[in-house]
């Protein structure tokens, strides 16, 4: 029987012919059976992709249909993949779970993608320490020998530099920005 097939080695029966733009003829017995919808799960949720007859260079083979469906890198969830026809999805790099939102920093886990409190909370901690740094920085010159300060001033900034030095020490320092100097009472 002839049969034609896309650019993406779909086998379209002869019915269909016109509705293709590119087509090559090839040569098949009878197309095996679709067979069942495969049932696949996408966070949390079941639905159903069709089967489709796919040319291999050699014979036809009934594939799931995964064409235009996004998956996401399991490892970085920004990072997206949608397969060709002939391709088979590597479900071990690439999950069909849509990602959080607003989450950049999440894992994918067998219960679909959880957040990473670890990376999320190391994140923030360089962030404060950061901060801190660049606040204890704009202090050095209020230190300086030669500054034009007086010595009350002068005593209010070292206190204020060792409670940006001892920020990072108290629990939970993370989750604020230390006070600025302007609104840091002394303690």
């Amino acid at each position: 029987m002839l049969y034609f097939r896309d650019k993406e080695n779909i086998i379209i029966i002869p019915e269909l012919v016109d509705e293709v733009d590119i087509k090559w003829p090839i040569e098949s017995g009878s197309l095996p059976e679709l067979g069942q919808p495969e049932t696949i799960r996408r966070n949390g949720e079941t639905f159903h992709l069709p089967k489709i007859h796919v040319w291999n260079g050699s014979n036809v083979m009934v594939k799931t249909d995964f064409r235009n469906i996004v998956f996401y890198n399991k490892t970085d969830h920004k990072e997206t993949k949608v397969y060709e026809a002939q391709e088979n999805p590597n479900f071990i790099i690439y999950t069909l779970d849509i990602p959080l939102q607003n989450e950049d920093y999440q894992i994918h886990s067998p219960s679909g993608w959880i957040v990473d409190h670890k990376k999320k909370d190391e994140f923030k901690k360089e962030k404060i320490r950061s901060i801190r740094n660049i606040m204890l920085s704009k202090t050095d010159e209020f230190l300086l020998p030669d500054h034009p300060i007086d010595s009350e001033t002068k005593e209010r900034y070292m206190g204020f530099r060792q409670y940006l030095r001892n920020y990072t020490e108290k629990e939970n320092w993370f989750s604020s920005e230390p006070l600025k100097f302007e609104t840091w009472n002394g303690d």
